[in-house]
């Protein structure tokens, strides 16, 4: 797993460098700020956060990633206040 973060509140969290063939948004609703990158084997390639300061999406990020047995990061929220830009 890797956590990609950015100074503008949105963090990715990779699972894999395939490439993505698909999006899934969380939840079934493409108003969703929780996106998933699928291959084309079906995977999950990373699901991207669009606002890490709503628990909510944070939430359904991680149960998402629980229930495929995916690591999840223990305080991405706190991660990105952290975040220092060049």
């Amino acid at each position: 797993m890797n956590v990609e973060l950015s100074s503008n509140g949105t963090a990715y969290i990779r699972y894999s460098m395939a490439d993505s063939v698909d999006n899934v948004y969380v939840g079934g609703d493409d108003s969703s700020d929780v996106i998933v990158d699928i291959d084309a084997a079906g995977s999950v390639v990373g699901i991207e956060l669009l606002n890490v300061s709503a628990e909510d999406d944070i939430a359904s990020a991680r149960a998402f990633a629980g229930d495929r047995g995916l690591p999840f990061p223990h305080d991405i929220a706190a991660a990105i206040h952290n975040l220092f830009v060049a």
